[in-house]
């Protein structure tokens, strides 16, 4: 599957895993794909490939209750490298469409503002965006649709949004710019920062070092 290079950019829906909230990405895995020598190939999954296929099934129901909305188009944060594509917008709104495979502890009940916090900081900043480039959209609606369908109503808190973009921004500079690889919170993550690093560059103390990582490598693998 082909689509923008990802390099150039930090996605909205990549600002929960550089948070470090996201249980599916980490913010190595961030790293890794802005700093590849190549665009990394769009895999889809089980799980994407249901939250494109929900999406029209989700834009007909609102719809059939009197909402038309439109493509959500592209954001970008003017002296930043973050670019929100937000589902769609539409009644002053943005609007943001989930399809997890079952509901959790962390979906709270229709109409409350109780969700996933790697949702919430992704709707931060794509509102964040929104209002950089003048729109008048102060809020947002996070739409769940896992056999019933729910509406979590976001409010838009300026506070919380530059915090989070100055984070993000801090992190694209030191990690990105500058390479500085973030904490690895695995062992394949620490053979994946071993295996960057050219052996001429590399002193007595880090050649043991890295010796001895590889050694604990082995020892976790057999």
């Amino acid at each position: 599957v082909t689509g923008p290079d990802r390099r150039a950019f930090l996605g909205a829906s990549e600002i929960g895993a550089v948070l470090g909230l996201s249980p599916h990405r980490t913010p190595f895995d961030v790293w890794q794909e802005k700093v590849a020598p190549t665009p990394a190939p769009q895999i889809e999954t089980e799980d994407t490939i249901r939250g494109h296929a929900m999406e029209p099934v989700i834009e007909a129901v609102l719809r059939h209750r009197g909402i038309v909305l439109a493509p959500g188009g592209e954001w970008a944060i003017p002296g930043t490298p973050i670019v929100a594509h937000p589902d769609r917008i539409g009644a002053g709104t943005l609007w943001e469409f989930k399809a997890p495979r079952r509901w959790s502890a962390q979906w709270g009940e229709d109409g409350t503002d109780d969700i996933p916090t790697a949702y919430l900081c992704q709707v931060a900043v794509q509102l964040a965006a929104m209002r950089a480039n003048n729109t008048a959209i102060e809020r947002a609606v996070v739409v769940v649709m896992c056999g019933e369908l729910r509406t979590y109503p976001i409010p838009f808190v300026p506070e919380t949004a530059e915090r989070i973009v100055a984070y993000c921004m801090a992190w694209w500079e030191r990690h990105v710019v500058k390479g500085d690889p973030p904490p690895a919170h695995s062992v394949e993550e620490i053979n994946k920062i071993v295996a960057r690093v050219p052996s001429v560059q590399v002193g007595e103390e880090m050649a043991r070092r890295i010796a001895r990582l590889k050694t604990l490598r082995k020892k976790n693998v057999s």
